[in-house]
C-alpha cells in the first residue's frame, strides 16, 4: 500500500487535532492514517451513509501503543468496537481466549473497503439486506467477510444469497454468474472463517478448518454430476497456508467431490502465499477468468492479538509482551 505521510510530530497531537472535527471529517482523518487522501474522503462517506442506515454505533478506537508504530512509520491499526462476541481474554477455553482486531474489533479500513464493495455490486442491497447480522456480535464480521469473496469475482451478477442446491442439507452462501459475458460461469460459493482455528492448524492433523462444509454441497457418490455450475469453498484464516495446509485440503477434496475447489486467503502468512487456490480439477480455468487476487490494500490489513496463553503464542510463532 502506498505510504501515507502525515505532517505532525506525534500520533497524539494528530488525534487531538481529529477530535475538534465532525464525524464524517473525524473517520476521513483516521482513514488517512492508511490510505489516500482522496481515497479516505470517498470511503468516510460511505461509511457514515452506511452505519447510520443501519443504526450500528461505530465506536472508533485507536489502541494506546500505537504512538510507537506512528513514530516508527509502521502501519495503525484503526480499530471499532463490536458488542456481543465471544472473544475475550477472561474465557476459560484457550482458543477463545483472545481479543483483538477481527475478533472483538473490527478494522475501519476493512468495513470502508466493504462499503466500496457494497456500491461495485448494488444488487445485494448493501447494506439494509444486513442490518440484522451486522448489529449482531457473532456475525458482524462474518457478513464482511462474505462481502469480501464475493468482490473477488469478476463481475458477479444474478446473485442469490442462502442458495439451497438440489440434494443438499445445508444452503451456501451465493449463487452467482460471474467472468466475461461471453464466458460467464455459474458459482455456488460458500464461505468460512476461522479465527478461532489458529492452534489447530499447528497443533492437530484433521482438517479441522474443512468442518461444516460438506453438508452445503449435495453428495454424488456413485452419481455424474449434471449441473455445470462451479462448487467452491472459500476461507479466511489467521495463520499460515503452508504443506500442511495445502495437503489437508487436497485430502477433503477426494473425500468431497461435489466440490470444484478451495480457495484460501491468510490475513497472517510469513510463508509463501496469503492466497492459494486448491482445486480438485487442475484443468479448471476459473482461477484465471474470475477470481481476482487480493490487492495491495488486502495485503496490508494491520491487526492486534491480546492473548492470555503465553505457552500457545509461544506455539504459534507469534510475538509477546509478557508483563513484568
Amino acid at each position: 500500500m502506498k505510504e501515507v505521510k502525515l505532517n505532525y510530530s506525534s500520533l497524539t497531537a494528530y488525534l487531538d487535532s481529529v477530535r475538534i472535527l465532525d464525524r464524517p471529517k473525524q473517520i476521513e482523518a483516521l482513514l488517512r492514517l492508511r490510505l489516500s487522501s482522496e481515497e479516505s474522503a470517498l470511503r468516510s462517506k460511505w461509511v457514515c451513509e452506511d452505519m447510520d442506515a443501519i443504526n450500528f454505533d461505530l465506536k472508533i478506537c485507536i489502541p494506546g501503543y500505537c504512538e510507537e508504530l506512528f513514530r516508527q512509520e509502521i502501519a495503525i491499526p484503526i480499530e471499532y468496537d463490536i458488542a456481543g462476541t465471544e472473544w475475550s481474554v477472561n474465557n476459560e477455553q484457550p482458543h477463545t481466549a483472545m481479543e483483538g482486531t477481527h475478533l472483538h474489533k473490527g478494522d475501519l479500513v476493512f468495513l470502508s473497503k466493504i462499503c466500496k464493495i457494497g456500491r461495485d455490486i448494488p444488487d445485494i442491497g448493501w447494506p439494509k439486506s444486513f442490518e440484522g447480522r451486522l448489529n449482531t456480535g457473532k456475525e458482524h464480521l462474518a457478513v464482511l467477510n462474505e462481502l469480501w469473496w464475493l468482490g473477488k469475482f469478476v463481475g458477479p451478477r444474478n446473485i442469490s444469497s442462502e442458495y439451497q442446491m438440489k440434494e443438499a442439507k445445508g444452503k451456501v452462501d451465493w449463487r452467482f454468474d460471474c467472468g466475461p459475458s461471453e464466458f460467464p460461469m455459474t458459482v455456488n460459493l460458500e464461505i468460512k472463517r476461522r479465527p478461532s482455528n489458529i492452534s489447530k492448524l499447528f497443533l492437530s492433523k484433521s482438517t479441522s478448518f474443512l468442518t461444516k462444509i460438506s453438508n452445503k454441497f449435495p453428495s454424488n457418490e456413485g452419481g455424474v454430476r449434471t449441473d455445470a455450475s462451479l462448487n467452491v469453498v472459500a476461507i479466511t484464516i489467521y495463520s499460515d497456508i503452508d504443506r500442511k495446509l495445502i495437503d489437508q485440503t487436497l485430502q477433503w477434496l477426494k473425500e468431497n467431490r461435489s466440490v470444484d475447489a478451495v480457495v484460501w486467503f491468510s490475513f497472517k502468512s510469513d510463508e509463501k502465499t496469503p492466497w492459494l487456490v486448491v482445486s480438485r480439477r487442475p484443468e479448471d480455468i476459473f482461477e484465471r477468468i474470475c477470481l481476482i487476487e487480493p490487492d495491495e490494500e488486502d495485503l496490508s490489513t494491520v491487526a492486534q492479538i491480546t492473548y492470555a496463553d503465553y505457552k500457545q503464542a509461544e506455539l504459534l510463532g507469534l510475538p509477546i509482551i509478557k508483563p513484568n
